[in-house]
């Protein structure tokens, strides 16, 4: 940006200008704005226009009769390459239901509208990386049994873990270094010697002139599924210290055997590959680094490590200091190398419009462990709190932008200084709440109170009666205030939450018949286990109810409800409305069960301890004489189920007057995911803090 006497220049590094740039058939790189991103700067630096949101109304542009720009000669670049991710921004927009919610703010959107993202100077000119890949049921479709053995892990009882319906429960072969490794080494050579036109195995722009991206996809691995294996005892590939991590880390298991995995790949790609590099994306049981000194990683590798806490609890010092250790083992892996990228996570409803301007925060915090490559942030782009995804993208460009005081510009601007007084007000206390209880400390239970509650709601109306009528301020104004009462709402319905108790009586197994139509004369008389959604506590959509009754045996239920299930049959049990059952003996919040079925008849089942220790999913849970039945209707479907007792930790059935945890789960997928419960579990299933309390009566 220079200014001279008769006016100012802009200019930027262009790709599009450029002859050679994207010009080989691999390069897939994205564009270089410089002169575009320049021009963004002097309007919002010299015009003082802002882009807050789609639409006109989302934008600020600043009446000025006279302009004068004082003489200016200065350079800006970003601090990282890549930031943000055009499909946040994408999703926003990508279906007629969001574009209805959207439209009722401001007006017509249309359809995958992502002006947003290059504004906010999103993008980058690196390559595309850092996802799961490749494709594993893209792989599944094309690859012989020979190749699938090959590929896919078999454990030491001989499982091979594909999961052709579904992204997860697949499992590549980390172990035999002449399996996936190889495999996928040759895949890429021969991509890369044809020029990408030999392809058998669906590589697209993940794999480019300068990057092969790959990302694990085992999302169940478990450490008993590798330990027993004798070339992993042979090799030590897991140590007592490794044990020790998966107890507070359940993602640290398996680091070594990941690390030797990742170096093999690394090296082979840089003898037949040469230039080339490996972009791996840390996640799952690859998440924290190898220690042994065997499997340092060659200089052709970079990753980027997944962090789901960093942002979250910014300020709390225990997640500060595991984040570098995290980040910083990495580093010490790649031989004083920094993390090319961090992968972070959208903050809880609470603590969002606050934690997401604490982006900057992350590389201080991670100091010369994290690179310059950029950050990924996993999120919808939420235009309710566009002040704080508008901070989180600036901060990307420069980590030292103060994103609370443009919001609090943006509150002026939007809604005109009256409104703006009350709602920097209100910002402030708000603030000072998240920060001072949610994102110093990793309270799960942390809650707003009732009287914080009613003070910031006398604020939001103080602002609302200031707003001028009838304008784009009101407009503004409405969308920033709407995402305030449900929350609100939210939180006096955990506040008010006590868990729901429900009696269940005894009867006998000869008079059950599991048909899932519910037609045994007891199931009248029981108890109806009522609903609701499980994040905000309001009733169902659609009349829903379980009954429970229980035998020496087991235990039984009878659910149903009046809307015709979502089903897709080349799915798995996840893809299709299904239920879940969770079990929890006694009170203790010790452990629970999980039971889980489809009306197209799948079942899956886990457990999991998590006192005194958390302990990793138990896979070895694998129930045989559970039961599930389902009647499908035009409108409805109902559902019986059976749980043995016997297949629980503890084996012995409950006698009279025993008081158990109890939850049940519905998932509706046909607009989305939508889930209700018999339990307020803020969005996690097994919150067995808040369970209901079965008592077991004769």
């Amino acid at each position: 940006m220079k200014t001279f006497p008769r006016g100012i220049m802009v200019v930027g590094n262009d790709t599009f200008l450029d002859p050679e740039y994207n010009k080989g058939r691999l390069d897939h790189l994205g564009p270089g704005r410089g002169t575009y991103y320049g021009a963004i700067d002097f309007c919002e630096r010299f015009l003082g226009v802002r882009y807050y949101f789609l639409s006109e109304l989302g934008k600020i542009y600043p009446r000025t009769a006279d302009l004068t720009v004082e003489p200016v000669y200065y350079v800006d670049a970003p601090y990282f390459t890549t930031r943000g991710a055009p499909y946040n921004f994408v999703n926003q927009v990508n279906t007629p239901k969001k574009l209805k919610a959207w439209e009722r703010f401001f007006g017509p959107v249309k359809k995958g509208d992502i002006s947003l993202y290059h504004l906010w100077r999103c993008g980058g000119t690196r390559p595309p990386h850092g996802k799961h890949y490749p494709n594993p049921q893209l792989l599944m479709q094309r690859l012989t049994e020979v190749q699938k053995d090959r590929v896919f892990f078999r454990d030491a009882k001989g499982r091979r873990w594909m999961n052709p319906g579904n992204h997860y429960g697949n499992y590549f072969e980390p172990i035999r270094l002449d399996g996936f490794a190889d495999f996928f080494c040759d895949a890429v050579r021969d991509y890369f010697a044809s020029d990408g036109r030999e392809n058998p195995y669906g590589f697209g722009a993940l794999v480019n002139n300068t990057y092969v991206n790959f990302g694990v996809c085992d999302t169940f691995a478990k450490l008993r599924d590798y330990e027993t294996i004798p070339l992993v005892q042979e090799l030590g590939l897991v140590t007592e210290e490794d044990r020790d991590l998966s107890k507070t880390e359940e993602r640290g298991q398996m680091r070594n055997i990941y690390g030797r995995f990742y170096q093999y790949m690394g090296n082979r790609l840089k003898r037949e590959c040469p230039g080339k590099r490996l972009f791996c994306l840390v996640y799952y049981n690859s998440l924290w680094a190898p220690t042994d000194p065997r499997w340092k990683l060659p200089d052709n590798i970079d990753v980027i490590v997944c962090d789901g806490q960093i942002l979250s609890w910014a300020l709390c010092p225990e997640v500060q200091e595991r984040s570098r250790r995290l980040f910083g083992g990495w580093r010490d892996a790649l031989q004083g190398r920094p993390c090319s990228m961090a992968y972070v996570y959208t903050p809880g409803n609470i603590a969002a419009p606050v934690a997401i301007q604490h982006m900057g925060d992350v590389p201080k915090i991670l100091g010369d462990a994290l690179g310059r490559d950029g950050i990924y942030f996993d999120s919808g782009v939420n235009y309710r709190i566009f002040y704080a995804f508008y901070a989180a993208a600036h901060q990307q460009w420069n980590p030292d932008f103060d994103g609370f005081a443009a919001t609090e510009e943006a509150f002026d601007l939007c809604c005109g200084p009256e409104a703006g007084r009350y709602l920097k007000e209100f910002f402030r206390e708000y603030r000072q709440v998240v920060e001072s209880r949610f994102m110093t400390a990793k309270n799960k239970g942390a809650q707003l109170t009732e009287a914080e509650i009613s003070r910031f709601e006398g604020l939001l109306a103080e602002a609302k009666a200031a707003v001028p009528k009838g304008g784009d301020e009101e407009k503004r104004f409405e969308l920033i205030y709407d995402y305030w009462p449900r929350l609100f709402e939210r939180e006096r319905r955990v506040a008010a939450y006590r868990r729901p108790e429900y009696t269940v009586k005894k009867v006998a197994d000869a008079d059950v018949t599991l048909d899932g139509k519910g037609d045994e004369a007891f199931w009248k008389g029981a108890e109806r286990m009522k609903f609701m959604h499980i994040k905000s506590g309001v009733e169902p959509r659609v009349p829903t109810s379980l009954r429970l009754a229980w035998s020496d045996k087991g235990l039984y239920g009878f659910f149903e409800t009046a809307e015709a299930p979502f089903q897709k049959p080349q799915g798995d049990l996840w893809s299709n409305d299904s239920a879940e059952v969770f079990v929890s003996q006694g009170l203790g919040e010790a452990e629970w069960h999980q039971f889980a079925f489809d009306t197209l008849g799948r079942r899956k089942a886990n457990r999991k301890r998590e006192l005194p220790i958390p302990q990793p999913m138990d896979d070895m849970f694998k129930p045989t004489t559970w039961k599930s039945a389902c009647s499908v209707g035009e409108k409805s479907w109902s559902a019986e189920f059976f749980i043995p007792f016997d297949v629980l930790w503890n084996p012995e059935p409950p006698k009279a007057g025993d008081k158990w945890l109890f939850n049940f789960v519905k998932t509706t997928m046909s607009e989305g995911e939508y889930i209700e419960g018999t339990a307020l579990t803020l969005g996690r299933n097994s919150n067995m803090r808040m369970f209901d309390v079965v008592t077991f009566a004769e």
